[in-house]
Order: structure tokens, then sequence, then C-alpha cells
């Protein structure tokens, strides 16, 4: 499944949480987003993408974070599966040197904990 496609599913799935026809979250925007049935049904299918603005005020209104829709959760949600993998999506952009350093603190951590 594409980047795109993934945004879609989610798109789709809080839009039905929330009970909406895609008709109905069209209404719901800002007056000055210009989104159509078909553009929302492209959106959803992942077939299409949209401009920053216009996707931050779909998060909006949808009741969701962007961070949702990107990357499956919200970054300020607090369950351990969340967090860890915000720090593994932080620790996939350290070189070799710091991976190495944030693993003797972990491991320090862990010990104290023992």
């Amino acid at each position: 499944m594409t980047f795109l496609e993934q945004i879609g599913k989610r798109l789709k799935k809080q839009r039905n949480i929330l009970g909406w026809t895609q008709s109905e979250l069209i209404n719901n925007l800002p007056p000055d987003v210009d989104l159509t049935d078909k553009q929302i049904s492209r959106l959803e299918l992942g077939k299409t993408g949209t401009t920053l603005e216009n996707f931050k005020e779909l998060a909006i209104t949808l009741q969701k974070t962007p961070d949702y829709f990107m990357l499956g959760h919200d970054r300020n949600s607090t369950t351990v599966n969340e967090i860890v993998s915000e720090i593994v999506e932080n620790l996939l952009l350290c070189d070799l040197n710091d991976l190495k350093t944030i693993l003797m603190i972990v491991k320090s951590f862990v010990e104290n904990k023992k």
C-alpha cells in the first residue's frame, strides 16, 4: 500500500467514524477549502494528494491531527506502542555512533530497574 493510499484509508475511516458522507465532509469544511466529492473520493483512494492547507483543514474538520493521517497515530498520544514508534522513527535518523551511545543509555535505565 502506498503512502497516499494509507492516508486515504485513514481519511475514509475517520469520516465513517463521524458518520459523514463525502458530501457531508465537504459541507463541514471551511468555505475557502475548494474540494469536490470527486476529489475527496480520489484522496480516500490514494489516487491524488492535496495542498497542505487543504490537508490541514481536512484534519481539523475530521477532528484528528495531520500526524494521525500521515503516521497512523497522533504524536501527542501516550500509549506505549505509539511512544515506541516515535522513538524508532527518531532513531532511524541517527548515525551509528549516536545509536551506540543511545543503546548504552537505554541499558543503564534497564539496569537501574532491576
